[in-house]
Formats: structure tokens, sequence, C-alpha cells
């Protein structure tokens, strides 16, 4: 089982129908990150994968999915970015707990 990728499909199946093109690009460009945003995930998604808190194949999905440089991760299908954002929120709690 791959959280992230089932997490990706279920917001993909969801989005059908509830909001228009428009509020899904914009929602897409607004989780756009910036180099520093996007090294930092990086980090947090391998101390998450080393941690045990993602499996292997999951911190392999993240790193597929956020590229080599912040734009490929930019050039994001928007479900693909909210999930990773949503994702980056919980890891960041989860180490300040």
């Amino acid at each position: 089982m791959n959280r992230v990728t089932e997490a990706v499909a279920r917001m993909e199946r969801l989005k059908a129908g509830l909001i228009t093109e428009a509020q899904i690009t914009a929602m897409g460009k607004s989780l756009d990150l910036n180099l520093e945003e996007f090294a930092h995930f990086q980090n947090v998604k391998s101390l998450a994968t080393v941690s045990g808190d993602l499996t292997a194949e999951e911190g392999m999905s993240v790193y597929s999915c956020l590229g080599g440089t912040p734009s490929v991760f930019n050039k994001q299908r928007p479900a693909v970015k909210y999930v990773l954002t949503q994702l980056f929120a919980e890891l960041m709690k989860k180490r300040a707990a």
C-alpha cells in the first residue's frame, strides 16, 4: 500500500465536479515551491523515510513527484501538489512534537 499514490488518486476523483478548472489551476499555482522550500521538503522526506514514517516506496513516490528542481514539482498536477503539501505539513508537525 502506497499512501501517497492512493491519496493522489483519491484527490483526482474528489475534484471531479466539485470545483471549477479555474479554481484547480489557481490552487495548483498557489502550491508552487521556491528553492528553499523544495530543499527543505526533500530533507524532511528523507528523514521521514529513514525513520520509518514513510515506507521506502512512499519516499520514492514523493521523490519522483518532487523531481530534481522546484520547477519539476511546480509542473505537477494540482492533486499531486496538494497531497504532497499536506504530507509535508504532517511530517513537519510530527517533527515538532
